[in-house]
């Protein structure tokens, strides 16, 4: 099942159990995500795009709870359980053992030296996009071709 048709399905079910907030969040997010496909071609989108608008979303949650400035209450409440909700869509993220093993054997594989970081990262991108973290992904491919 792709991630798209998950998100649909959560929906119902939320708009079922009356969970109001979340069959908002989720029509919202299911509306943007449609958006992408149609706007190019009218096609299918990916569940790489998928986790790209999550992320999107995530992160204007998290700027706003970031402006309540701790403020406690309900709208910092309803804000938290978007979070929660947003992040159950995103996939696992390696660890940076995780991402040590893969580029160090992406750096074998290509026989990468110290000019190389680009194409090792490019080839990470390829195969895991949206499961780890590009700062940590740089760093550590940094610390293997140094």
């Amino acid at each position: 099942m792709s991630l798209l048709a998950q998100i649909k399905q959560d929906q119902l079910a939320a708009r079922k159990a009356k969970e109001t907030a979340k069959a908002a969040l989720l029509t919202t997010l299911i509306g943007e995500v449609e958006m992408v496909g149609k706007n190019d071609g009218n096609r299918e989108v990916t569940d790489v795009e998928v986790v790209a608008m999550v992320k999107k979303f995530l992160k204007n949650v998290n700027e706003t709870l970031k402006a309540l400035g701790g403020i406690e209450g309900g709208i910092a409440m309803q804000y938290m359980a978007e979070s929660q909700i947003l992040e159950s869509y995103l996939p696992k993220q390696f660890t940076e053992d995780q991402l040590t093993t893969i580029l160090d054997s992406i750096k074998i594989e290509i026989s990468a030296g110290p000019k190389d970081m680009g194409k090792m990262l490019g080839l990470l991108k390829n195969r895991f996009d949206g499961q780890y973290d590009g700062r940590l992904a740089s760093t550590v491919a940094k610390s293997l071709i140094s």
